[in-house]
């Protein structure tokens, strides 16, 4: 008797499982289903959109340069001081 209820809670561990996981994929589906039906369906502009890219991307570069730049200073000078602690 103790044998077949040691058996039925590791089948019953098991199909948590199984469970839990045919739980994640399900919302992963839905949330990919409400993301691809969220694309826009309008009129596509794809000037302006290589325009915009162009605007956030690229023109944006120095200021992400000047933010590693200032960062990689900061981590310098922490490791100086902490080297002459």
């Amino acid at each position: 008797m103790q044998a077949i209820t040691v058996f039925q809670g590791f089948l019953a561990s098991i199909g948590r499982s199984v469970l839990g996981l045919c739980t994640s994929v399900g919302r992963l589906v839905l949330f990919a289903i409400r993301a691809l039906s969220a694309l826009p369906t309008g009129p596509f502009y794809s000037r302006e959109l290589a325009v915009q890219l162009l605007r956030i991307g690229y023109f944006s570069l120095p200021v992400v340069g000047l933010t590693a730049l200032f960062n990689g200073y900061g981590a310098l000078d922490t490791a100086v001081v902490q080297r002459s602690v």
